[in-house]
């Protein structure tokens, strides 16, 4: 059961009914200090906007059940509020609506998180009266919208009211037929006291679910298909305010195709006493590519659109982006500061203004302009914000500019030109498609190509993913060629143009060509805007305009190469219009003596098939593919050197970024600046701390992909980015077939699709590893924790099911999942294994990190932490990092204290007295021997005595008296023997051989370390036997 939209609206959906009225109670209900939690919240990151989103749902459930159950409908949500519907004469069971939930905040107003307790009132404000209902219909989606009298005046009573009150107007006061008390508090409005309403029950709204088939032109498949409830996603929230003109349907209508154009998702439309407003996301439910140009172009085509009074505010930032509500009405949206500082950017502007934070102004390019509005208080915000207004985009007339050196590439820079070198004997080059995934460098690569060659023009022609206006990358050519400037009249423009064509005219010496170029000028002219009376152009019909256009744009470029060898570099070519498309087949046709080549800059197709402008089979030119691969280690190193702009990086920082880079010159680029702006290196570029979450540019790259998978595939990613960089098939198809994937048939393929896709390769028979760590870490990152939690869980227990026989294997493993699970007493268990294993193997840093996880979960005061406390002070002292093993020692022998366990207490003793001795302190370490010895003595505990007289027997043997060294030894072996510990007694029987082999006693020394070799060869004791 979905319930995306109201069943009121899938109704009139199903009958055709796209517009009209109705009478009902209007309900507001608005959750006071929902900002200020909001604000604390969000202070913790994901895991706050997460609990949010719980909270939220949590005090939403019973409040829609409430409303459902009086007969009303939820219209619309607002973040952390909504608006109910009562369609009925008479009030009565909206005024039982607002009582029930306002004693649901009574009882439960304080909410308890991790993060703190947060008290919650409610303010409900009530209205009856005519409420106007509309379906917005467009090709690419459907929305719909509630306004009128009742809207507007429930909003109105909500406003009136303080904390815990329910304010009515009078409208709705006639409409009561009980009896209730009320208090004046304006001439409209009055303050209802809440009582128990004894009224016949009512038909509660119809739970039918709302047939797919209708909710899919609202909603798009992305949520439908969603399986979690949410994920954390990079958006941009571009909040609209509009004036309800005479046309607004028409103007909404508009604002829907333009979301969709510029790869945007239109949430809602919402009305109100304020006016109307619209919310726009770019990033969510679908990741796209260049979020920000996409949100401020979007932003802009408003300004073009006629008759519609607008007010905007964007802002960028990580969201919850999920479900709220309840399985009764629910709503996919964006939950946090991101889009409540969108929603306060838009009541700060002025009538056709965009207002942007700092953000979004510091991601777009130059060639956005803004305006710099100063500083600016928010409501919910500590700090002011310094805010912008954006004015206009100009054309760029450039290809890009590049920062830092060009780096490696040298072999693949001279098979390129060898591939062009028809063009320098008078020939057609063809077709090159330079390919590579994205941020492999193509443009980076081919700039640097272009800027070595000799005689060489070069032109490029930019596809846009969104404008696939006809002619597009044509259009901004010739645009920038013929220095077209908006700043300019028309007129000014259009002299610039007619000198620079005439000088082309001039120069060209082939006269069919030169004949052609002054027929068409005026052709070539229209196509960047600009006309003249009685022109060639002005006499063409739509059809001759259109052919002329084609002939006129290839005749350019062959008189072009007539001059110089040329380049055509069609950028983004699978974003390429049609069109423009057919250009390119014309121009490419019988010009085997013109002098020029296209270079075709692409990626393979979502399904890994390699990208085509013109098939194979259309044509019989000359097509190359020219794969651009990742940088190597060598190269991957130079790069990450100059754009450190230090040839002296630590190697740790150097593998990092090597292995989170994969080779991709834009990830190693992003991570530089990243690393750098978050401090997350010191001075001498060793990494401080390890980046959290990923750069937002290769963020959008790989979300934007992933996104583009199939739904069932992306639930495989998604599975296995839980499983960490590799994972074996065997736990992922039990992990997966726990869902809606069935194990035997479905799984393999999936695979084999994700080596298709590039994701994962793999390693061994039934292993696989990502490709590239930051693939798996987007993926990963985007999850919400409980969902993490859940899959944690669930691959914790399938590695115990599937590996029993072989855990010790796994425990490390394990720790990790149940950890990362929550389930504090797995991850106890397969922590201190792990650590032991590691410990066991000489595997001391391993082992160290480990105990120290493992101290995050113990009691501060436990047997277990002190027992863990020994074990790292043992490594520490084991490694040679004395103070260190010294103060753990003491660390332990404190907490030790606080526990009442004595024989623990004695080893802590111990372990000091044996530490110091080592160190040199034998006064210290003497009397904590002794201590050890006469506190476990009185307590009968002969293991701590015997322990504590083998370390006494050391600090003798360091002091020089031997005698008193033996007898402490002797006493030693003699408690082991008796406590049946062998390996303690070849302990002491090696020690008292040290001993005699002090004295220089060497047929006594030997003949106790041949009682302790035949001791421990008896006990398989390889390390004393050695």
């Amino acid at each position: 059961m979905k319930n995306y939209i109201p069943i009121f609206i899938s109704e009139k959906t199903l009958n055709k009914i796209n517009f009209g009225t109705f009478t009902a109670s209007a309900m507001f209900i608005d959750i006071s200090g929902f900002t200020s939690m909001t604000q604390a919240l969000m202070g913790h990151g994901k895991e706050g906007a997460e609990v949010l989103s719980n909270i939220i749902n949590n005090i939403f459930t019973p409040s829609i059940k409430k409303i459902y159950d009086n007969g009303g409908i939820v219209s619309t949500f607002a973040g952390d509020a909504f608006t109910a519907m009562f369609e009925a004469e008479k009030a009565d069971y909206a005024l039982r609506s607002a009582f029930e939930i306002n004693k649901l905040f009574v009882d439960s107003g304080i909410v308890k998180t991790k993060f703190g307790e947060f008290e919650l009132a409610v303010k409900i404000g009530l209205s009856h009266g005519e409420v106007e209902f509309g379906i917005i219909d467009t090709e690419v989606q459907k929305a719909y919208y509630f306004r009128g009298e009742a809207v507007d005046a429930c909003a109105k009573s909500e406003h009136h009211a303080e904390n815990m009150q329910i304010v009515a107007d009078w409208k709705f006061i006639e409409k009561l037929t009980i009896q209730v008390e009320r208090q004046l508090i304006d001439e409209h409005w009055f303050i209802l006291t809440p009582k128990e309403l004894d009224i016949s029950p009512i038909e509660p709204v119809s739970n039918s679910q709302i047939a797919e088939e209708i909710e899919k032109h609202f909603v798009p498949d992305a949520v439908l298909n969603m399986k979690a409830r949410g994920e954390f996603r990079e958006i941009v929230s571009v909040f609209i305010g509009f004036e309800e003109g005479h046309n607004y349907e028409k103007s909404i209508k508009q604002v829907i195709q333009n979301t969709h154009a510029y790869g945007g998702y239109f949430n809602k439309i919402d009305f109100g006493d304020k006016g109307g407003v619209m919310l726009v996301i770019f990033g969510a439910p679908t990741g796209r590519e260049k979020l920000y140009g996409r949100a401020a172009d979007f932003a802009l085509s408003l300004k073009e659109m006629l008759d519609f009074k607008f007010r905007v505010g964007i802002s960028t930032g990580i969201a919850f982006c999920g479900i709220i509500g309840s399985d009764l009405r629910k709503e996919y949206t964006a939950l946090g500061n991101v889009v409540n500082l969108s929603a306060r950017l838009m009541m700060k502007t002025e009538p056709h203004e965009i207002l942007t934070g700092p953000q979004i102004k510091s991601k777009l390019p130059s060639q956005y302009e803004f305006e710099n509005k100063g500083l600016t208080e928010f409501k919910g915000f500590s700090d002011n914000i310094e805010i912008f207004s954006l004015r206009k985009k100009t054309a760029s007339k450039q290809q890009l500019s590049y920062s830092g050196s060009f780096v490696g590439r040298k072999k693949e820079a001279d098979e390129l030109r060898n591939l062009i070198q028809p063009i320098y004997e008078d020939k057609f080059g063809g077709i090159i498609y330079i390919d590579g995934p994205a941020g492999i460098g193509k443009s980076r690569f081919i700039d640097n190509i272009v800027k070595n060659l000799d005689a060489c023009g070069t032109f490029y022609l930019p596809c846009d993913e969104v404008l696939r206006k006809p002619f597009n990358p044509f259009e901004y050519f010739f645009k920038g060629y013929f220095e077209q400037s908006e700043s300019l009249s028309k007129e000014e423009n259009k002299t610039i143009f007619i000198r620079k064509y005439t000088g082309i005219v001039s120069q060209t010496q082939n006269e069919d060509i030169k004949s052609e170029l002054i027929r068409t000028e005026s052709i070539i002219g229209a196509l960047i805007g600009l006309e003249w009376e009685n022109s060639l152009y002005a006499q063409l019909d739509a059809k001759g305009r259109y052919e002329n256009t084609i002939f006129a744009v290839k005749n350019f470029f062959l008189a072009q190469s007539l001059l110089a060898p040329l380049i055509l570099i069609v950028e983004n070519a699978p974003w390429i219009d049609t069109d423009s498309l057919t250009m390119i087949k014309v121009l490419t046709r019988n010009v085997g003596k013109f002098p020029f080549v296209i270079f075709a800059l692409c990626r393979p197709n979502d399904d890994g098939t390699p990208y085509f402008l013109i098939g194979k089979e259309e044509t019989e030119m000359t097509l190359n593919r020219f794969e651009i691969e990742p940088l190597d280690k060598e190269m991957m190193n130079e790069l990450i050197r100059d754009r450190f702009s230090n040839d002296e990086i630590p190697e740790k920082t150097l593998e990092f970024m090597r292995d989170k880079s994969n080779g991709n010159p834009f990830f190693i680029e992003q991570l530089v600046l990243y690393l750098s702006e978050n401090n997350l290196l010191d001075s001498t570029l060793n990494l401080v701390n390890e980046a959290r979450s990923i750069p937002s540019g290769i963020s959008q790259i790989i979300i934007a992909r992933i996104d583009r998978l199939s739904a069932k595939m992306k639930e495989t990613v998604k599975t296995a980015s839980v499983l960490g960089r590799e994972f074996t098939l065997a736990v992922l198809r039990k992990m997966l077939s726990s869902g809606n994937i069935d194990p035997d048939i479905e799984i393999d393929n999936l695979v084999s699709e994700g080596i298709k896709e590039q994701i994962w390769q793999n390693i061994k028979e039934l292993s696989y590893i990502f490709k590239n760590t930051l693939i798996r870490d987007a993926v990963y990152e985007i999850q919400l924790k409980e969902t993490l939690r859940s899959l944690h869980e669930l691959a914790g227990s399938i590695i115990e099911e599937l590996y029993s026989g072989e855990i010790n294997q796994y425990c490390e493993e394990l720790a990790d999942h149940f950890d990362k699970a929550g389930n504090r007493n797995k991850a106890v268990e397969y922590l201190k294994k792990a650590a032991s294993r590691a410990m066991d193997n000489y595997q001391n840093k391993k082992a160290l990190i480990l105990f120290d996880k493992l101290l995050v979960y113990l009691d501060k005061e436990s047997e277990d932490t002190v027992r863990t406390l020994r074990k790292i002070g043992d490594i520490l002292e084991l490694t040679g990092k004395w103070e260190e093993s010294l103060g753990t020692f003491r660390k332990a022998l404190e907490v030790a204290e606080t526990v009442s366990y004595s024989e623990l207490k004695i080893e802590c003793i111990t372990d000091l007295s044996y530490l110091l001795n080592t160190q040199g302190k034998s006064d210290e370490a003497y009397e904590l021997a002794i201590q050890a010895i006469e506190t476990a003595e009185k307590i009968s505990y002969e293991n701590g005595t015997a322990n504590a007289l083998n370390v006494l027997g050391s600090i003798y043997l360091s002091k020089g008296d031997h005698s008193a060294s033996i007898n402490a030894f002797v006493r030693s072996s003699e408690i082991k023997e008796k406590l049946g510990d062998r390996k303690g007694v070849a302990t002491a029987l090696g020690n008292i051989g040290a001993v005699y082999n002090s004295k220089g006693d060497f047929e006594k020394a030997l003949e106790f370390f041949t009682s302790q070799k035949k001791l421990s060869k008896e006990i398989s004791d390889k390390l004393l036997y050695s």
